[in-house]
């Protein structure tokens, strides 16, 4: 594992800590590992769920849909709020025109 310097170490008292944007070394160096381990194992996993498809394909699926949740983002609810002086259509017409006038 590479060396940590000093002002970046855990308890660190000098008031400095990683540079705005750094990457922490351990997440970095776990989440590598893990990709590797899960990597190696992807055959099994594919030959598991072949089984597990064919004896229980209710558990399947459920292995399935949780598996998904790594590789397919779930969808949020966005709510947008605006001030009431604020006309959301005219400004989004306004925007429209502008880049129609464009081409």
């Amino acid at each position: 594992m590479p060396k940590i310097p000093i002002n970046e170490q855990p308890g660190n008292k000098c008031g400095v800590g990683r540079k705005a944007g750094s990457h922490n070394l351990f997440t970095m160096e776990t989440k590598k590992l893990m990709a590797e381990i899960v990597a190696g194992e992807m055959e099994n996993v594919k030959e598991t769920l072949k089984v597990v498809k064919t004896k229980k394909p209710d558990k399947y699926i459920q292995l399935v849909l949780k598996i998904a949740e790594f590789v397919v983002p779930k969808t949020q609810q966005v709510e947008l709020t605006t001030p009431e002086s604020i006309d959301v259509t005219a400004t989004l017409e306004d925007m429209r025109s502008k880049i129609l006038d464009k081409e």
